[in-house]
């Protein structure tokens, strides 16, 4: 036993120190402006080949070197997104990839167990290319292997995001669908793993949204969700990188049926009491609030504020130096401002706003508006959409780590069914012995078997779905190779 738990810190540390920040130093977004940031101390403005007013995202490799970035543009409907190399050239295959112009439209996430290959997911917020796409990049050989591979086929909210599995190798997609194009708080979860894309998950939980534009993000911990949409919510949950289930809503700002402040961007301070939010109407705002506050509401204090319409509030972006970023594009309130006139170069849409200290309360976050200076380059509403490529397992979480699912290999594990009791729908979250294949059946206590199905490699969690199951107790068994497992649930 003592060996076993040399073992197991030994590996901890190993995986921990393997999940550094570097995959997040190279930043690329508006008209060809970038920020690198090897000297953390010191971030020094980069050069891009974008031309975005929103959507957008770029990943590094382990060693902070940029292998690949993503944007779209707002100019025709449809499949407007490219994807770049570490050069600044297209990959191969890089172009008409689904995409409209929009806000958070993308976010890439690395192939698990693969450093060569990575995931483009892509949304399509309307027509004529609705839903959820995934586009697969090969590093190694520039090129497009995947593409289009669509996933969902719902209007999408503008607000896709990604964050680690609790075992700190595999991914959740995170999303919200507008269902035939009404509102509504469904969330949909895929799980991204070595073996594919397993999903969807659906959650029905918080509140109705009433606009098609929103912005998700992760705490740093990757434990708490944070949801916010231009019909004004703000609202945040728990979230279980183990299971996907997110719980426990707290509604800082209801959905406004008149959007008053047009709520357009949000982000976690480092150590993640506080959060900042950004709206973009008739006057841009930049927002504090205090998670830890009794009425965070009440706790709101305004760092800044400017009246449309030389100024247009965009995103708001921790960065791997710990400050926050706030993009504001410019407008001369007569032209649509993207693309801007070659001659629109100035002191509003060449430098990026700065919150230099956002674990401090009110002033003392010491937010210094247009800061940094982007080398002549310019910036719109958007910054990376990028998640916590260096977030690690949550340790202790019975999911914490692969050498946790190992130990595991003689025995198939549950570690949730719920609800339990439940009305025949639930979800489970499990592990199977070496990562192979299994069965599900679902039995009553007379022994006969009422639902089955197959468990691809790699999978972890299922959701159930069985119709007019009489109330009583069932049993759920799981096999895989010679190893099985009963547990019983409870239908009302």
């Amino acid at each position: 036993m003592i060996i076993r738990k040399i073992i197991f810190i030994a590996f901890s540390l190993i995986c921990l120190d393997a999940y550094s920040q570097n995959e997040n130093l190279n930043w690329t977004f508006g008209d060809s402006a970038g920020v690198y940031f090897q000297n953390l101390n010191n971030a020094l403005p980069a050069i891009s080949s974008l031309r975005s007013r929103g959507s957008c995202a770029s990943v590094s490799d382990s060693s902070g070197n940029l292998v690949l970035y993503a944007n779209t543009r707002a100019t025709v409907a449809g499949r407007t997104t490219f994807i770049w190399n570490a050069n600044n050239l297209l990959i191969k295959n890089g172009t008409d990839i689904v995409g409209q112009g929009w806000y958070h439209e993308i976010v890439i996430v690395p192939f698990p167990g693969n450093d060569s290959l990575f995931y483009v997911f892509s949304i399509g917020v309307t027509g004529p290319y609705l839903g959820l796409y995934y586009s697969i990049a090969d590093i190694k050989n520039d090129t497009i292997i995947q593409k289009n591979i669509q996933l969902l086929s719902i209007a999408q909210d503008d607000c896709i995001s990604a964050v680690k599995h609790g075992n700190g190798r595999d991914w959740w997609i995170v999303g919200r669908n507008i269902v035939q194009a009404q509102w509504n708080n469904q969330y949909y979860k895929f799980l991204v793993t070595p073996g594919g894309v397993a999903g969807p998950y659906y959650q029905s939980i918080g509140d109705t949204n009433y606009s098609n534009t929103g912005r998700i993000s992760f705490s740093p911990s990757g434990d708490t969700l944070l949801y916010t949409d231009g019909g004004d919510i703000i609202q945040y949950f728990r979230f279980d990188r183990c299971s996907g289930i997110m719980s426990n809503p707290v509604t800082i700002r209801p959905p406004a049926t008149i959007y008053s402040e047009w709520t357009w961007s949000n982000e976690f301070s480092p150590n993640g009491r506080y959060i900042y939010t950004s709206t973009s109407k008739d006057t841009t705002q930049l927002f504090q609030y205090d998670l830890q506050s009794p009425n965070p509401l009440a706790s709101r204090v305004t760092l800044y504020q400017s009246v449309f319409p030389e100024y247009a509030g965009g995103d708001v972006k921790r960065g791997p130096d710990g400050k926050i970023y706030f993009s504001i594009a410019y407008n001369n309130g007569v032209n649509f401002n993207y693309p801007y006139p070659d001659s629109v170069y100035n002191n509003y849409n060449m430098y990026l706003s700065v919150i230099n200290a956002p674990d401090s309360a009110g002033a003392s976050c010491n937010f210094q508006p247009y800061s940094f200076y982007l080398g002549g380059k310019r910036t719109y509403y958007g910054l990376p959409n990028n998640p916590d490529y260096h977030l690690g397992p949550k340790m202790g979480s019975g999911c914490d780590t692969l050498l946790a699912i190992n130990e595991h290999s003689q025995n198939i594990v549950i570690s949730n069914l719920f609800p339990n009791p439940n009305n025949g729908e639930f979800s489970i979250n499990y592990f199977l012995p070496n990562a192979q294949s299994g069965k599900l059946a679902i039995f009553n206590l007379q022994g006969q078997i009422l639902y089955e199905m197959k468990l691809p490699r790699y999978t972890y969690m299922q959701n159930i779905n069985i119709k007019n199951l009489a109330a009583g107790i069932y049993a759920l068994r799981i096999q895989s190779g010679d190893k099985s497992l009963v547990n019983k649930f409870v239908v009302q």
